[in-house]
Protein backbone atom coordinates (compact mmCIF):
# COMPACT_ATOMS: atom_id res chain seq x y z
CA UNK A 1 0.00 0.00 0.00
CA UNK A 2 1.18 3.68 -0.97
CA UNK A 3 1.90 6.23 1.45
CA UNK A 4 0.17 9.59 0.81
CA UNK A 5 2.20 12.27 0.61
CA UNK A 6 1.25 13.43 3.59
CA UNK A 7 2.13 10.68 5.45
CA UNK A 8 5.43 10.92 4.19
CA UNK A 9 6.25 14.13 5.17
CA UNK A 10 4.61 13.52 8.71
CA UNK A 11 7.89 10.69 8.96
CA UNK A 12 10.02 13.04 7.85
CA UNK A 13 9.39 15.10 10.04
CA UNK A 14 9.29 12.32 13.01
CA UNK A 15 12.75 11.17 12.10
CA UNK A 16 14.01 14.81 11.85
CA UNK A 17 12.48 15.82 15.05
CA UNK A 18 14.27 12.44 16.72
CA UNK A 19 17.68 13.31 14.82
CA UNK A 20 17.45 16.69 16.35
CA UNK A 21 16.74 15.40 19.93
CA UNK A 22 19.39 12.99 19.68
CA UNK A 23 21.54 15.76 18.60
CA UNK A 24 20.23 18.22 21.32
CA UNK A 25 21.22 15.75 24.32
CA UNK A 26 24.58 14.72 22.79
CA UNK A 27 25.54 18.19 22.87
CA UNK A 28 24.20 18.36 26.44
CA UNK A 29 26.26 15.20 27.48
CA UNK A 30 29.45 16.80 26.27
CA UNK A 31 28.47 19.97 27.44
CA UNK A 32 27.69 18.02 31.57
CA UNK A 33 30.97 15.97 30.59
CA UNK A 34 33.18 19.30 29.97
CA UNK A 35 31.49 21.15 33.04
CA UNK A 36 32.34 18.07 35.70
CA UNK A 37 35.42 17.64 34.62
CA UNK A 38 36.07 21.18 35.11
CA UNK A 39 34.65 21.27 38.41
CA UNK A 40 37.08 18.23 39.24
CA UNK A 41 39.87 20.33 38.66
CA UNK A 42 38.72 22.69 40.57
CA UNK A 43 38.17 20.14 43.69
CA UNK A 44 42.01 19.25 42.81
CA UNK A 45 43.46 22.76 42.78
CA UNK A 46 41.51 23.68 45.85
CA UNK A 47 42.55 20.64 48.12
CA UNK A 48 46.23 20.65 46.68
CA UNK A 49 46.14 24.44 48.36
CA UNK A 50 45.25 23.59 51.79
CA UNK A 51 46.48 20.43 51.52
CA UNK A 52 43.63 18.44 53.12
CA UNK A 53 42.37 15.43 50.92
CA UNK A 54 40.05 13.91 53.39
CA UNK A 55 36.19 14.86 52.20
CA UNK A 56 35.71 13.95 56.27
CA UNK A 57 38.48 16.43 57.66
CA UNK A 58 36.79 19.69 59.74
CA UNK A 59 38.96 21.58 57.82
CA UNK A 60 37.88 20.27 54.20
CA UNK A 61 37.55 23.32 52.09
CA UNK A 62 33.75 24.86 51.58
CA UNK A 63 34.69 25.24 47.48
CA UNK A 64 35.77 21.81 47.18
CA UNK A 65 32.88 20.34 48.87
CA UNK A 66 30.62 22.23 46.68
CA UNK A 67 32.28 21.51 43.82
CA UNK A 68 32.68 17.81 43.92
CA UNK A 69 28.69 17.60 44.82
CA UNK A 70 27.74 19.56 41.88
CA UNK A 71 30.45 17.23 39.55
CA UNK A 72 28.61 14.30 41.24
CA UNK A 73 25.43 16.00 40.45
CA UNK A 74 26.07 16.23 36.74
CA UNK A 75 27.89 12.64 36.31
CA UNK A 76 24.17 11.08 37.38
CA UNK A 77 22.45 13.26 35.39
CA UNK A 78 24.70 12.39 32.42
CA UNK A 79 24.10 8.66 33.13
CA UNK A 80 20.25 9.59 33.34
CA UNK A 81 20.42 11.36 29.68
CA UNK A 82 22.56 8.37 28.42
CA UNK A 83 19.58 5.84 29.03
CA UNK A 84 17.52 8.34 27.62
CA UNK A 85 19.92 8.75 24.69
CA UNK A 86 19.84 5.23 24.02
CA UNK A 87 15.99 4.92 24.27
CA UNK A 88 15.61 7.68 21.73
CA UNK A 89 18.35 5.75 19.15
CA UNK A 90 15.90 3.40 19.73
CA UNK A 91 13.15 5.06 18.77
CA UNK A 92 15.13 7.07 16.27
CA UNK A 93 15.78 3.25 14.24
CA UNK A 94 12.02 2.11 14.48
CA UNK A 95 11.17 5.44 13.05
CA UNK A 96 13.69 4.66 10.18
CA UNK A 97 12.74 0.87 9.57
CA UNK A 98 9.03 2.37 9.59
CA UNK A 99 9.96 4.84 6.58
CA UNK A 100 11.84 2.51 4.47
CA UNK A 101 8.89 -0.11 4.40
Amino acid sequence: MKLSAQQVRLKEFQLNDKQRQLQQLRATVSEFRRIAGDLEKQVSIEERKVGIYDTNHFAYPILARSARQRANNLLISIRELLLLQEMLESSLEQVESTEKK
